[in-house]
């Protein structure tokens, strides 16, 4: 059998500061910290030395933005900017276990991930809502070298597209006689 044991007592929070520009306009800053827990990973493992704790995940969230409802409320514009630093960031790799490689869970020292978001929301006429939405992000492994001697540090994250676009178009209107 095998036997261990961690301790964990990070904390998490945030706090931030609203400023109402006016009546449709608010702007925003704050600053959070999360915490992912550490533990063991399930992966298969053929000696007890390689079955190996990760330690938990942190991040500090940095953002600021602007919130606004235009044109008698028909219009709704939100724009951010953010900056995320992650300590020990968790990820899978592949590592070498009896000639086998195995996916397994072990943190990835730092990383950097920073961009912003633009929303926006139109009811042009009854019935008719538009959404149009953009970011722009970056995303660097700082400090990475896997068990295997690989060096990731400077690579993206994964899942972390440096451009994305959104948009939707809904019409609604009733439909007499149902029910």
């Amino acid at each position: 059998p095998y036997f261990d044991s961690m301790k964990a007592s990070d904390v998490s929070g945030n706090i931030g500061l609203d400023y109402q520009i006016h009546d449709e306009m608010l702007a925003y800053v704050k600053v959070s910290k999360g915490v992912k827990s550490g533990g063991y990973g399930g992966g298969l493992a053929f000696q007890v030395e390689e079955i190996e704790p990760f330690d938990d995940e942190q991040l500090i969230d940095y953002e600021a933005g602007l919130k606004s409802e235009l044109f008698e409320r028909r219009v709704r514009l939100n724009l951010a900017a953010f900056y995320y630093d992650y300590s020990d960031l968790q990820v899978f790799t592949l590592v070498n276990r009896g000639g086998v490689p195995v996916q397994a869970l072990t943190n990835a020292s730092d990383a950097r991930v920073y961009g912003m978001e633009a929303e926006l929301q139109a009811r042009p006429m009854s019935g008719l809502d538009v959404s149009l939405g953009l970011g722009v992000l970056r995303s660097e492994y700082r400090n990475f070298i896997a068990e295997s001697g690989q060096d990731y540090s400077g690579n993206s994250l994964p899942a972390a597209p440096e451009l994305s676009f959104n948009g939707a178009a809904v019409y609604e209107w009733p439909v007499e006689g149902i029910g």
